[in-house]
């Protein structure tokens, strides 16, 4: 009568298998997180594509003039912004908010790479959405639209605990953002050649910087590099030092109506 045998792994194998397969997690886990990202990258770039969609629209409606940054009606508890005046179009997200806390949160408004959803994750060139009672700017003011910014990714990192959000603001500020720049020892842009990119961005902790600009400013959520809306709808990711303020944030015209007066 022949014996039962019982094969099984000796111990050796195991381990070598085991090995194996943490060799294998660690060079896919890096390319898994990777996908991931990029995933969520195309999701935000999706976003902002909407966003273009819906203030082409917007302008058309409104003889070639873009909406109103901010401001606040008498007697209103909430502030009316940009977002509020496309969410016709867009119809995707809330449009509620209270005292200071502006609107645009939820739908299109979320980044899926911020990890806590916010008001005001994207924000809008302000020298085409003025704020402070002057007309906003119209298509014709826009000298080159496609290189002209006209929605961003912004806020500071991270989020306030205590208030969910980073900053109140609906735009990214085009005057305090060129400011910005002697705070990080690069010029600002008023010589086109000495100021190649902007290398300034708002990935600090909230409250180690002084002021509300850095809430205002690019934020690079996606393997360093952001969602920038152009002036003529599309959309592209552009790396930190790749913005330049006088070629892609700057517009003339409507920088000076806002005004802070001709840099040149």
């Amino acid at each position: 009568m022949k014996s039962l045998r019982i094969k099984a792994f000796t111990l050796i194998e195991l381990l070598v298998v085991i090995a194996i397969i943490a060799i294998l997690a660690a060079i896919l886990f890096p390319v898994f997180a990777q996908a991931r990202e990029k995933a969520r990258q195309t999701m935000c770039i999706s976003n902002e594509k909407q966003m273009g969609l819906a203030l082409m629209q917007y302008t058309q409606d409104a003889d070639e003039t873009y909406p109103i940054g901010q401001y606040k009606p008498v007697g209103a508890a909430d502030f009316f912004d940009w977002q509020n005046a496309v969410y016709p179009y867009v119809k995707n997200g809330a449009t509620t908010g209270s005292g200071a806390v502006h609107n645009g949160q939820g739908g299109v408004w979320d980044c899926p790479s911020f990890p806590t959803p916010q008001v005001d994750e994207y924000g809008i060139n302000l020298a085409l959405c003025n704020s402070f009672g002057k007309p906003s700017a119209t298509l014709a003011e826009i000298d080159t639209p496609a290189e002209r910014i006209q929605v961003v990714e912004k806020g500071v990192a991270p989020v306030d605990p205590a208030t969910n959000k980073p900053n109140g603001e609906p735009f990214i500020e085009v005057g305090q953002w060129n400011w910005a720049q002697f705070l990080n020892g690069v010029v600002d842009g008023t010589a086109p050649e000495a100021h190649a990119d902007l290398a300034y961005d708002s990935d600090v902790p909230a409250g180690s910087q002084p002021g509300w600009p850095f809430g205002a400013m690019p934020r690079y959520r996606h393997h360093a590099h952001c969602s920038v809306l152009f002036c003529d709808g599309h959309v592209k990711a552009m790396g930190k030092g790749q913005i330049s303020w006088a070629k892609n944030v700057y517009i003339p015209t409507a920088y000076q109506a806002i005004g802070y007066g001709d840099p040149y």
